[in-house]
């Protein structure tokens, strides 16, 4: 298939980036609601060492600082260790820096890292990114499927999944970041294999080392993604472009590592404590299919890629089988999390990452139908049309709190269903699990 006239990649660019803004700025109000939860976690190390230069918070931090929720633990000789790694971090840097620097010149801002004008900043970035995912996405898919199949399933995965919920507004978590840095891994890799270029394998090993930063369970994905390709490149491969790839990867990692070293003494550091894997008991079934946070359930359009697969099959049996090891692989990893469920979320988030993936086989399947009669194409469109819809209205429900974050039951959805309002004795139909008795195995 030809390559993409540059003209025609920044018209798909400027359509994307027009549609995602609009979007964002139509459904996410500007409040102080960005930074919060797991992002507060995230983001610290920003304020942390460029605003109170204080890497260890040995300072007195407000416990309550505009809304945010500033966790301090003083394990370490009066330093705290933050939970989270700091690869988001480097992700908000260009928007933090925006952000500071309006709040700075600003009269109506505290320039102390959690007014307005840096939940903004963020916010607007969780929707810079995913756009350049959906862009190399639409890149690395149309090498397989036709621009227009390319854009349906673009617009598939952004519409009809809860990434859209994530990147709009939940952005600032980490999940459409990683769906975005594997979309580029993947359009990057065809044209390192296409052209084996040093340029391609550096961008290969920066960007693994950076997802992996963020979320350490990638690095089995990644080992899996780089024998595949390895093989494919068998018998050409440069030992050169290897040791600069690594390299680059390993790069993010150092002030990770000396941020440990300042802070525990030690080079590595398990920061979640008490929270960890049960390798023995992957609650699998329940984490696609329960009315908890089943992914089959929550994001239904994913029930596609069933005969999807079987389409790929006819056409690569490759890249086939690579799906199918990196789906059983994941599955098995995020659903041996403790919390399998992963707390307050729209859906089953920890399964974003690997939409850019996923959405290969649905790509086959669009093209496979396009070429089908109206007879089999129409009722498929309206499907599809009909379940972005309800994944638009269900992703409103949730930000309504009409969709409880984590305690639906089967009854509960029954008495939601289409719903704008809350039924009555709602509490009584949800099922809120135990986190206490989860930490220790106890996971039902």
């Amino acid at each position: 298939m030809s390559n993409l006239p540059n003209k025609a990649k920044a018209l798909v660019f400027a359509i994307l980036f027009v549609a995602m803004y609009s979007t964002y700025f139509i459904i996410q109000p500007f409040s102080n609601q960005v930074i919060r939860w797991d992002v507060s976690l995230y983001y610290t190390y920003l304020p942390a060492v460029f605003i109170y230069q204080d890497v260890g918070m040995q300072q007195d931090w407000p416990a309550d600082l505009h809304g945010h929720q500033v966790t301090v633990d003083r394990k370490h000789n009066g330093k705290v260790a933050l939970k989270m790694s700091m690869g988001m971090a480097y992700t908000y840097v260009p928007f933090f820096a925006a952000g500071h620097l309006y709040a700075l010149l600003s009269s109506s801002f505290a320039a102390d890292g959690y007014t307005q004008p840096y939940h903004i900043a963020i916010g607007i970035g969780a929707v810079f990114w995913c756009t350049i995912g959906l862009y190399f996405l639409f890149l690395f898919l149309r090498r397989f499927v036709s621009n227009i199949a390319a854009g349906i399933t673009v617009f598939i995965i952004i519409a009809g999944t809860n990434l859209g919920y994530y990147t709009f507004w939940e952005g600032a978590m980490s999940h459409s970041i990683l769906f975005t840095l594997l979309a580029i891994f993947l359009e990057v890799a065809e044209r390192y294999i296409d052209k084996q270029r040093l340029k391609y394998a550096l961008v290969l090993g920066a960007v693994a080392g950076l997802a992996v930063l963020i979320r350490p369970i990638l690095l089995a994905h990644f080992l899996i993604l780089i024998g595949f390709y390895v093989y494919r490149v068998r018998g050409r491969i440069n030992s050169k472009h290897i040791f600069f790839a690594v390299l680059m990867g390993v790069l993010w990692w150092l002030p990770q590592l000396a941020y440990w070293k300042y802070i525990t003494g030690d080079w590595l550091y398990y920061s979640y404590t008490n929270e960890t894997f049960f390798w023995a008991d992957p609650k699998i079934w329940d984490g696609l299919f329960s009315w908890r946070k089943g992914w089959f359930v929550y994001t239904p359009i994913m029930l596609f890629l069933l005969p999807s697969m079987a389409v790929l099959y006819g056409k690569s049996k490759s890249w086939f089988w690579l799906i199918v090891l990196l789906f059983v692989a994941h599955v098995y990893i995020i659903f041996s999390w403790w919390c399998w469920w992963y707390g307050g979320s729209f859906g089953l988030r920890a399964m974003i990452e690997m939409y850019a993936l996923f959405a290969l086989p649905l790509a086959y399947f669009v093209q496979y139908l396009s070429k089908k009669s109206w007879v089999i194409k129409l009722p498929f469109a309206m499907v599809v049309l009909l379940v972005v819809a309800f994944n638009m209205f269900n992703s409103w429900q949730y930000c309504s709190g009409i969709i409880h974050h984590d305690g639906m039951t089967c009854e509960a959805n029954k008495q939601i269903f289409l719903r704008v309002d809350f039924p009555n004795n709602y509490d009584q139909y949800l099922d809120h699990p135990d986190y206490d008795k989860a930490r220790n195995g106890q996971r039902d």
